[in-house]
């Protein structure tokens, strides 16, 4: 306790030192605070924390002063108080290079991502298919996702510029869910096709809302699990379909993810669930990483832009 105290009464020397020119310097190497600074916070591998609140507590700050910062922890954002507008504001940056800053962008006429054999999913089961795509519209179909194997998973941009989420048998039987969204040029979207197998349907969403579905007793699938599958075009050697666009991370996994409407989250994460999660941030290389399994991918004719979704 004697120690404690000690340490307590140096702390307050050095700010009560520090503050005798109404300034304060909080250091390693004891240099003394900017002259323009009231407070001046030196470090190499640390931050400064503002107040975390919700919107719902920001907004009931009683009197907040011209000026007031927090960080908005619903908007994951700071927030400062407009005094002039009455209002609070949050401030709407770029993202930061090197941080969820990058996506990958297709030609449409050669750019794909070899995955290779995703062996781990099952012969039956549930499935869900989720990507981040900015498509340059055109009067093609373009796939986004391709799961191959003795029956078929395809996530695309159809040639109405609507998603399109496609089951196809063994003996090349198509059961289609159509999007109801006319995508538009230059604007993010999020498209998920899910398979529920335990109730024979097919849904498809576009930012989180509902689009469509398809029911028969008769809808089951082979599970893709004994060929190739890709991102971006049919996979190889057939290489048709290619996608023009940008995506933004791709999500894979085996289960039903989303049972009502919802709030799409960028970046994607894994569940317990993902059999891959590529991301496609990495902002170089020709490696699309599979941030949670082992399904790397082969970049083939990308090119690496500062362009994500904002939420």
């Amino acid at each position: 306790m004697k120690t404690y105290c000690i340490v307590i009464g140096l702390i307050l020397g050095i700010l009560i030192f520090n503050s005798s020119s109404a300034q304060v310097a909080i250091n390693n190497d004891g240099s003394p605070a900017d002259a323009s600074a009231m407070l001046d916070v030196k470090s190499t591998g640390k931050g400064v924390l503002f107040p975390r609140l919700t919107t719902a507590q920001i907004v009931s700050v009683s009197n907040p002063t011209d000026g007031l910062t927090v960080y908005n922890t619903d908007e994951h954002r700071l927030c400062f108080y407009n005094g002039g507008e009455g209002q609070w504001m949050k401030l709407n940056c770029e993202p930061l290079v090197g941080s969820n800053s990058y996506s990958l962008s297709f030609d449409g006429t050669s750019s794909t991502i070899d995955l290779g054999y995703i062996s781990e999913f099952n012969t039956s089961g549930n499935a869900t298919i989720e990507a981040w795509v900015k498509p340059v519209v055109k009067s093609t179909k373009m796939h986004v996702f391709v799961l191959g194997g003795n029956g078929h998973l395809f996530l695309t941009v159809g040639s109405n510029n609507k998603a399109v989420f496609t089951i196809v048998l063994g003996d090349n039987i198509h059961f289609t869910v159509n999007g109801t969204t006319t995508l538009q040029n230059d604007t993010w979207y999020h498209i998920c096709g899910m398979f529920d197998n335990d109730n024979n349907k097919a849904l498809l969403y576009v930012n989180g809302q509902f689009e469509g579905e398809l029911s028969t007793d008769n809808l089951e699938i082979y599970h893709p699990n004994s060929q190739y599958s890709n991102i971006g075009s049919y996979y190889q050697p057939f290489y048709t379909g290619y996608y023009e666009g940008k995506i933004a991370g791709v999500h894979l996994s085996q289960e039903i993810r989303y049972t009502s409407n919802f709030t799409p989250e960028y970046p994607l994460t894994s569940t317990v669930n993902t059999i891959g999660l590529w991301l496609l941030n990495e902002g170089s290389g020709t490696t699309a990483t599979d941030s949670y399994g082992s399904h790397n991918g082969s970049i083939q004719n990308g090119t690496w832009v500062l362009d994500v979704p904002e939420l």
